[in-house]
C-alpha cells in the first residue's frame, strides 16, 4: 500500500472527474480530521469544509468549536449546518442521522462540486456485514462506491481503500487533534456493537477479514454494475414514455427479470421501492385479474397504478395532487393566468385559430370548476350531446386524474374541458376567424 501523505490524495482526486470545489465533511473525528489535514497539505484543488451539528450529543458544540479552530489553523474556510432530528423517525435515530444528515451536505453542494467523506476500509466491511444481516442483494451488499454522481455533482470517499490503522498512523505522526465520539462505543446502535463485538471475534479467527469483506463488496458492485446495464437494455423494450411501462411487454419477460427492472426502473425515477414480496404479489394479482381492473400498490413516497394494459407511477407531484382537494369553484379574469397549485396554472384565453372559442365570449360571465358528476356537453364537431365521463374516457385521462381537470364555465354553462375539448354552443362557426383557447399548462401524468 503506498504511504499515506498529500501527493497520494491529489493523485487519488486525479483520477475521478474534476470539481469546481471539493467539500469535506468534518465531524472532528479521526477519519475526518486525517482528510481535512491531507487536503489541507494538497496544493492545486479549491477545498472547504462542512460541519453538520446534530445536536444529539452533549459536546456537539464542543465538536463544532473543535472543528472551526482546525480549519483556522490549516486556513480552511468552513460552514456549520444544524440539522434536527426527529426522535420518532422510523429509520431509528442511527438512520435518521444518516438521512438528513446527506440531505444537508447535499443542500450545500453547488453545480459541479464534490462531496468528500473520510469513510475507510474498516467501514466498508461494517457495511458490508450489516447489509448482509439486513438480507441486502448485490446492491446493497456492494456497500459504498469510492466516486459515484451525486446531486448536483458527485460524492466522493478516497479513503476507502485505507484501514483505520492507516489513518491512526498518519495522525500520530502528523500530531493531528481529533475528537473520540461516545457513541462510537455503545453498543445500543448497529455499528458500535459491530464495531466492538464482532469485528474483532471475526479478525482473531481470520486476520484478513476487513480486507476480505472489501473485496467481497466490490465484487458484489460489480456484478450489480453489469445487471444494471443488462436492465437499461432490457428497459427499453418496456417503456412507454415518462412514468408508464408496458404492462404485456413487463409480463412477457422471466418473473426475476421483471422484478429487477421494474426494481431499477424506480431507482432511475428517483422514488424508494417497495418490498420485493409486495412487488410479486401485485403481479401475481395483474397476471389473474381482468384486463380491464386497476390495480394499485402503495407505498409512503410512491404507487404503481394499472390502466388499459400499463403500468403508471405516481410519485412526486403526481402523487401530491391525489390528496389535494381541487380548488373551490372561483369565478376568472381572462386577463390573468390562474394559479393552481400542484395541479399547475391556467391561461384562460388565448387567441387561437379555428375552432376556438367565440371572441365576444372574452366578455362573458366566466369560472373555474371540477368534476362532480353527470356533465354533459356537445363537443366542437360532435352533432349529439356526451357525458364528461365519455370524453375523459375516449381522450384517455387515466381514472384517478378525472376529478382533476379544470373546467370552464361561461355564463354558468360547461364550455370547455381544459385542453381536451370545447361545447359547440361557444365555439366560432366562421373557420377564418380568430377566437380564443383554453391552455392548461402542467407537467401531470393524464394518460
Amino acid at each position: 500500500m503506498d504511504p499515506l501523505n498529500p501527493q497520494w490524495l491529489a493523485k487519488k482526486l486525479a483520477s475521478w472527474q474534476s470539481a469546481r470545489h471539493y467539500w469535506i465533511a468534518l465531524s472532528g473525528g479521526l477519519d475526518s480530521m486525517v482528510l481535512l489535514d491531507l487536503a489541507a497539505r494538497c496544493p492545486n484543488f479549491h477545498f472547504r469544509a462542512v460541519h453538520i451539528h446534530h445536536g444529539l450529543q452533549p459536546g456537539a458544540d464542543a465538536w463544532w468549536r473543535h472543528c472551526r479552530y482546525q480549519c483556522w489553523l490549516r486556513k480552511m474556510p468552513i460552514w456549520l449546518i444544524p440539522v434536527t432530528i426527529p426522535s420518532n423517525h422510523d429509520q431509528g435515530i442511527e438512520g435518521a442521522a444518516r438521512k438528513y444528515r446527506y440531505e444537508a451536505l447535499a443542500a450545500r453542494m453547488e453545480p459541479g462540486d464534490c462531496m468528500l467523506t473520510a469513510h475507510h476500509a474498516d467501514d466498508q466491511a461494517e457495511t458490508f456485514l450489516l447489509h448482509a444481516l439486513r438480507g441486502s442483494g448485490p446492491r446493497g451488499l456492494s456497500a459504498m462506491k469510492p466516486w459515484k454522481p451525486w446531486e448536483r455533482g458527485a460524492l466522493a470517499r478516497p479513503l476507502l481503500p485505507l484501514p483505520r490503522s492507516a489513518l491512526y498512523q498518519y495522525a500520530h505522526t502528523q500530531n493531528v487533534r481529533y475528537i473520540d465520539d461516545p457513541s462510537n462505543d455503545d453498543p445500543r446502535f448497529a455499528r458500535s456493537y459491530l464495531r466492538r463485538e464482532v469485528m474483532p471475534v471475526l479478525a482473531a479467527r481470520w486476520p484478513a477479514t476487513n480486507r476480505a469483506l472489501s473485496r467481497a463488496a466490490a465484487l458484489c458492485g460489480e456484478t450489480q454494475h453489469m445487471a444494471e446495464a443488462y436492465a437499461e437494455h432490457q428497459l427499453r423494450s418496456v417503456e412507454q414514455g415518462s412514468s408508464r411501462l408496458s404492462l404485456p411487454a413487463l409480463l412477457a419477460l422471466d418473473a426475476s427479470q421483471r422484478y429487477f427492472i421494474l426494481l431499477h426502473w424506480l431507482r432511475l425515477q428517483g422514488c424508494s421501492t417497495p418490498p420485493l414480496t409486495r412487488v410479486r404479489e401485485f403481479f401475481r394479482q395483474i397476471e389473474q385479474a381482468r384486463t380491464d381492473r386497476q390495480l394499485q400498490l402503495k407505498w409512503p413516497d410512491a404507487q404503481l397504478r394499472t390502466y388499459r394494459q400499463t403500468l403508471y407511477l405516481l410519485h412526486g407531484r403526481n402523487l401530491r395532487v391525489l390528496s389535494t382537494p381541487a380548488p373551490f369553484p372561483c369565478p376568472w379574469d381572462p386577463h390573468a393566468p390562474l394559479p393552481l397549485g400542484d395541479l399547475g396554472s391556467l391561461h384562460l384565453l388565448r387567441p387561437s385559430v379555428s375552432p376556438g372559442l367565440r371572441p365576444e365570449l372574452q366578455g362573458a360571465k366566466l369560472s373555474l370548476d371540477w368534476r362532480r358528476g353527470g356533465e354533459v356537453m356537445t363537443p366542437a364537431g360532435d352533432r349529439h350531446e356526451r357525458t364528461l365521463k365519455s370524453i375523459l374516457q375516449q381522450a384517455g385521462i387515466v381514472p384517478w386524474m378525472r376529478e382533476k381537470i379544470p373546467l370552464l364555465y361561461i355564463d354558468g354553462q360547461l364550455g370547455a374541458v381544459a385542453n381536451l375539448c370545447m361545447d359547440t354552443r361557444f365555439t366560432q362557426q366562421d373557420t377564418h376567424a380568430t377566437g380564443w383557447s383554453l391552455h392548461w399548462k402542467h407537467d401531470l401524468l393524464l394518460h
